[in-house]
């Protein structure tokens, strides 16, 4: 019971996470000139933007319940859901519908997630870890991040903003 309570609350918080960062792009793309201040001023005041941030609140209140009834290793991999669930949002927003190479890509994290959660059977485990046991790994992690980065000074574009990306949720490991 408790893990169908922790994938529900997860579930629900990626779906309060899609909902809100659809809002905020929605409100911080309406006048492309805006920059700096005056864009934080702007999105301050606009009912859209203020309406992500709750979201985004009431989100992470959601992931709390979740991580009260599941483990970490549950919880997060199902936060990854708030992409699934921001694809048709955005596009329905956007007054178009998703392509078909979004909605194979969307279809690759689900059949992933649920491979993960029922092949890998997340559970807590163990809390804390040696630094020799964290050493392999974390030297992996440190060449992939610093590669990104170097990388992505000679580049430019999507291929630079990818490298930005994988090398972001490599330090957030």
């Amino acid at each position: 019971m408790n893990t169908v309570a922790a994938v529900g609350a997860a579930l629900l918080s990626a779906l309060l996470f899609a909902l809100a960062a659809v809002a905020q792009q929605t409100s911080a793309a309406a006048d492309p000139h805006d920059r700096g201040l005056r864009m934080l001023a702007r999105l301050v005041r606009d009912p859209r933007w203020l309406a992500g941030s709750l979201g985004d609140t009431a989100a992470f209140a959601m992931q709390a319940v979740a991580l009260g009834f599941g483990s970490l290793l549950l919880v997060q991999p199902l936060i990854v859901t708030q992409l699934v669930f921001a694809l048709p949002l955005a596009a329905w927003w956007a007054g178009r519908r998703p392509s078909r190479r979004e909605l194979a890509w969307a279809a690759v994290l689900v059949v992933a997630l649920v491979l993960f959660v029922t092949v890998g059977e997340p559970t807590a485990g163990v809390d804390r870890a040696g630094l020799t046991a964290w050493a392999p790994t974390g030297s992996v992690l440190l060449v992939l991040f610093a590669a990104c980065l170097v990388t992505a000074r000679s580049t430019t574009g999507t291929a630079r903003a990818l490298l930005l990306a994988a090398a972001t949720g490599i330090a957030y490991v």
